[in-house]
């Protein structure tokens, strides 16, 4: 990516959870160096990375909803208004994403 868009500014948006394990990552040193990373964080208590990550926090409302729960909606033609974006949905709607899932 960073090859085709030369000085732009690269985000790794992860969950808390994948944030709090960024030490088992393969290359989650290149990951820090090349990007910002963006921790998607729920109310309460932060996610705590090691000494050294530059990155941001985002905190966003709880919702109870899975990946898989949004996939399985998105597959099944069932709505995903207040579950995400607009913006969200106009990518996932423009790319048909998710709907070949078996």
């Amino acid at each position: 990516m960073s090859q085709e868009h030369p000085g732009a500014s690269l985000f790794t948006i992860v969950g808390d959870d994948a944030a709090a394990k960024i030490e088992t990552w393969e290359r989650y040193e290149e990951v820090a160096a090349r990007s910002t990373l963006v921790v998607v964080d729920r109310p309460g208590e932060p996610v705590e990375l090691p000494a050294g990550f530059g990155w941001e926090r985002v905190e966003v409302p709880r919702l109870e909803v899975s990946s898989t729960d949004l996939r399985d909606r998105c597959r099944d033609g069932r709505p995903l208004d207040y579950l995400v974006t607009e913006p969200v949905l106009h990518v996932i709607r423009s790319l048909g994403l998710y709907e070949d899932i078996a």
